[in-house]
């Protein structure tokens, strides 16, 4: 059992990084190239506060998906992030970054799966900043 009580807080603070790069259209998530970005702490879970979304290169408009993951593996669609399209060769422009803070955060219980795809061939760098129960 957590050594927490009412309220919920994060035991151990973490950041959590994957990459995307490889072109995945399947919206359904059951095929396809996926990412795992956060696997729920073993017995009490974990939180996920806020998303970081940083491009490595030149962009093309897109999205990047991200989806929960059953212990079972099954898969749901839980957000979609649209990426817009910039060069990484115009000084003046920078290269395409974004973030997204849920509502509340996301509960990822034990044994479940943070995953994440992205649409087109899009080199992207995903961080996820909450902690494990």
């Amino acid at each position: 059992m957590s050594a927490n009580s009412v309220p919920r807080f994060a035991e151990e603070i973490k950041t959590w990084k994957t990459q995307v790069s490889v072109a995945n259209a399947n919206i359904s998530g059951n095929t396809g190239t996926l990412s795992t970005l956060v696997t729920g702490k073993i017995n009490e879970g974990s939180k996920v506060d806020y998303f970081l979304f940083q491009a490595q290169s030149a962009t093309q408009v897109n999205r990047i998906r991200l989806y929960l993951f059953t212990s079972n593996s099954t898969p749901h669609l839980f957000k979609e992030i649209q990426v817009t399209s910039a060069s990484a060769h115009d000084a003046q422009v920078t290269m395409w970054s974004g973030s997204y803070t849920p509502a509340v955060p996301i509960f990822v219980p034990s044994e479940w799966t943070l995953q994440v795809s992205i649409d087109s061939a899009n080199t992207i760098n995903v961080f996820a900043f909450g902690g494990n129960y």
